[in-house]
């Protein structure tokens, strides 16, 4: 059940950014969102807290991951309220 919910603020946060943002096709006049940075760091501190098999490494990097994908999801749900306008 989490991970369907996970798979949705997912599908959510990337769908209107699929086309326009991404490594290959990203404009310079549209910046990354503060939620991929998030979430970058937040991986990276995952990985790290793997490898060295410490909680106090692996927790905020789940924190992080965590926060990155409300705030996405919180973006793409206010970017389509804005474009319905």
């Amino acid at each position: 059940m989490i991970i369907a919910w996970i798979g949705k603020i997912l599908e959510a946060a990337s769908s209107r950014r699929a086309m326009e943002v991404g490594v290959l096709k990203g404009s310079p006049s549209r910046p990354r969102s503060h939620s991929t940075y998030l979430m970058g760091g937040g991986v990276l501190l995952l990985i790290l807290g793997i490898v060295l098999m410490n909680i106090l490494i692996l927790l905020p990097g789940a924190l992080l991951v965590g926060m990155g994908l409300l705030l996405a999801f919180i973006e793409a749900v206010t970017e389509e309220y804005d474009n319905k306008k």
